[in-house]
């Protein structure tokens, strides 16, 4: 009966959380923002991300209720295609954050590097795909018979055979998302200091804008961070220590994902309705709060220069 609820519970929550990942990423695609196309390209590689989450616990949701074991192979490969693309997305989102669309540098912002997103995207998206089609390719470092600790999530204890493959994965979790976080982290340091710094002087109101934007979406993307950090956590947890506390594994580790991709719709929606305040279908709409903030700061600075002659008087 607790069982019954509890996978009721992650097909509703599934459910939410794909519809919103979906909303976000069709508002994204349909609406020209006026932010950065970088900042847009990895908060997309997100939403389809936890998209693909998403597939993956539907999958599994069928799977136990029809107990067809191929359905249970593709829950696992989707399982594990999401949570490696969110994971490198958010180490895409700190390198670009840090070092290639800064928002603290507006001449970086103006720059449209499509070639160095794919540059960076590709590589990582077919290491994904081929990792996480290994458990499902006939091989005998892969034990196809005994029960996996999480059902159809292919990552087998320490003590199982097999258990390598799980170990070398999770171990690649734990990096990339370590080294996104301190990206991001160094990244919002630098901004921090850079908003200062223009505070003391007379700002450009334009990029004291995308400035401030660009700081909402990395505490956005840490405060996510952080949250996968937790996420992943309570699944090595439950899947490597020996425990009594922490079960049933599998729906632990299936409401914690249900709970990643809401998490996401939220934020990513969010995202969107800040976004929202400076962009709009046509490019003469987005290029209208651009003339608006440059009309103000020339004003203010019209309205510095009688000042500045009386002080010369």
């Amino acid at each position: 009966m607790a069982e019954s609820a509890v996978d009721i519970a992650v097909i509703v929550l599934t459910a939410i959380g794909i519809v919103a990942n979906v909303t976000a990423l069709v508002s994204k695609l349909l609406k020209d923002f006026s932010n950065p196309k970088l900042w847009k390209y990895f908060l997309l590689v997100l939403d389809v991300s936890h998209i693909i989450i998403g597939v993956g616990l539907v999958l599994f949701w069928s799977y136990y209720k029809t107990g067809i074991r191929s359905i249970c192979e593709a829950s696992g490969f989707f399982l594990l295609l999401g949570v490696f693309e969110s994971v490198c997305a958010f180490l895409i989102a700190g390198i670009i954050l840090l070092c290639i669309q800064n928002p603290g540098k507006s001449e970086q912002l103006s720059n449209f590097h499509r070639n160095v997103f794919l540059f960076i995207f590709t590589p990582q998206i077919l290491i994904s795909i081929t990792l996480s089609c290994l458990p499902n390719i006939p091989m005998e470092i892969f034990d196809k018979v005994s029960p996996y600790t999480v059902d159809c999530f292919p990552i087998r204890n320490k003590s199982d055979h097999g258990s390598a493959y799980g170990a070398l994965i999770v171990c690649l979790w734990w990096v990339v998302l370590v080294a996104a976080t301190i990206c991001c982290f160094i990244s919002a340091l630098k901004l921090l200091k850079f908003n200062n710094r223009i505070n003391s002087s007379q700002p450009n109101v334009w990029q004291s804008q995308l400035v401030n934007q660009g700081k909402t979406t990395q505490k956005i993307i840490l405060f996510q961070e952080t949250i996968w950090i937790c996420a992943l956590l309570l699944t090595t947890i439950v899947v490597y220590a020996d425990n009594t506390i922490l079960k049933p594994e599998t729906w632990i580790v299936m409401t914690t994902f249900s709970i990643l991709t809401i998490a996401n719709g939220a934020f990513s929606n969010f995202g969107n309705i800040m976004w929202g305040t400076c962009c709009c279908r046509s490019s003469q709409a987005v290029e209208e709060p651009r003339r608006k903030l440059k009309k103000l700061e020339l004003i203010r600075i019209e309205v510095g220069i009688p000042i500045i002659k009386r002080k010369a008087i």
